[in-house]
Formats: C-alpha cells, sequence, structure tokens
C-alpha cells in the first residue's frame, strides 16, 4: 500500500485517546489567554476560494494579537510585501482560517481555528498601534476551537535550542536570493550567490572588530558595495525590512 486511500488511514494509525480529542475547547481559556499573550509569533493558514492555501508568518512584540473575548481575536496587519494573500483568501473564500502560535522556549504550542473578518474601522486600527504606526487593517478572528499540541516537533527538531542555531552568514539575505532568482529568470542562467564580493566583505567584516578605544577604520570597498547591492536588491524586491549590512 503505497497510496493509502483515506479509508486505509486506521489501519496506518491508531484512533486518538479521549483525552486527546477533550483538549480541544470552543473557546479561549485562561491557559490559551496567557500562551497567546506570551507568543510573539504564529503562522496563519488560509484557504481560496479556488481551493489554493496559504500559510503566513505573523510576528510582533508578545501579545501581538489581543484577545479580545473568549471567541474572539484580534490580529493587526503590518506593513510587507502586499501580496494579501491571506487577506485575499479570506475575502474571497470562506474565511475560514487556522493559527499556531509558538513562544520560545517552550515546545508545546497552541492551535487555533476560526472565522476570519478583515475589517478597516479607523477606531479599531487606532487602538492597536504598534512600533510607532497603526496596522493597515485589522483581522477579527472569531474562534471556533482552540487547543494546545504537543511540543514532539520541537523537541524533536531543537528549534529552540542554542547547539542548532546557525551563523547568518551562512545563508544569503533574502534580498540577494530574490536578485538571484530574476537574475535566473532574465537570462537563463544561475545567480551568482554570495560570490567573492560576499566571502571578501564577511572577511572585512571580521577585520574591523576593533578593541575599546581604538579608532574604527573606514568601511572597505567590498562592504560598500554590497551594501549598495543590498539596498538596490530591497528596493527591487519590496522589501520594507531595514536589513544593515555590517
Amino acid at each position: 500500500m503505497t497510496d493509502p486511500a483515506p479509508c486505509d488511514l486506521a489501519s496506518i494509525y491508531p484512533q486518538p485517546t479521549a483525552r486527546v480529542i477533550a483538549k480541544a475547547r470552543p473557546e479561549i481559556d485562561a491557559h490559551s489567554r496567557k500562551f497567546i499573550e506570551m507568543s510573539p509569533f504564529c503562522v496563519l493558514a488560509t484557504s481560496g476560494s479556488d481551493g489554493s492555501v496559504d500559510a503566513s508568518p505573523r510576528g510582533g512584540n508578545p501579545g501581538f494579537i489581543s484577545v479580545a473575548g473568549p471567541n474572539l481575536l484580534l490580529m493587526p496587519d503590518r506593513s510587507g510585501n502586499n501580496r494579501i494573500d491571506s487577506f485575499r483568501n479570506i475575502v474571497e473564500g470562506s474565511g475560514l482560517l487556522q493559527l499556531i502560535f509558538f513562544v520560545p522556549g517552550i515546545d508545546e504550542t497552541l492551535r487555533v481555528g476560526g472565522r476570519g473578518k478583515v475589517s478597516a474601522d479607523p477606531e479599531l486600527m487606532a487602538s492597536m498601534v504598534e512600533f510607532g504606526k497603526p496596522p493597515r487593517a485589522v483581522l477579527r478572528i472569531d474562534v471556533s476551537e482552540a487547543y494546545f499540541h504537543c511540543g514532539k516537533a520541537l523537541m524533536r527538531s531543537k528549534l529552540w535550542s542554542a547547539d542548532t542555531r546557525v551563523e547568518r552568514e551562512v545563508f544569503p539575505s533574502i534580498a540577494e536570493v530574490i536578485h538571484d532568482q530574476n537574475h535566473t529568470r532574465r537570462t537563463g542562467k544561475p545567480g551568482r550567490g554570495r560570490g567573492a564580493l560576499q566571502d571578501s566583505a564577511l572577511r572585512a567584516t571580521r577585520e574591523r572588530r576593533v578593541g575599546p578605544g581604538q579608532a574604527r577604520p573606514r568601511r572597505s570597498s567590498a562592504i560598500r558595495q554590497l551594501s549598495a547591492r543590498s539596498r538596490d536588491y530591497r528596493r527591487a524586491s519590496g522589501c520594507r525590512v531595514r536589513a544593515r549590512c555590517a
């Protein structure tokens, strides 16, 4: 059996225990509320009218999603790339959505399901100012289900372990990735990747580290070129995140 049909799944997986079924609640209880108030990050999943699906990361200060009631969440929408895939799905589709909340250091996650509605009410947006700006819109979520998911996935991945963290330099910035992809699309040839310029800039960065009281040398030409490239790439990609190149 290589491609099991729905009726075959029962032969692969046992029935969930009564405790697993019972943990799903029809509202946000005290434990769920506290978890959401501590969460700086979640993933929003939506489905469009054509059956397509989308999963979008959302983040802010801990508690950036407001618990307005046992069955109501308010999610501010900040500036991004303006694709609005999630909101388009909600407006054009059924509005059904799922959220999964993460809290750094805690392996368990919180899953919340419900139906969303996009609001541009001025008073509501004015009440959700963060980083000095109101949101462009607010997603109202009528909650129908909430439950905690066991931490096995995060434990296996060691997601919060310092031992599994990688140095940022091992992977190019999103601006560089988009630049290479655009280059490949235009020319049919692979992009340059990080290339000699990136390696040179990294070496120059390490050489610039000076001790207390010492004058900081001028940035190398490689770093200046890379900074200019990164700025141009961010503009071309529509990315509003100000990534400073050391």
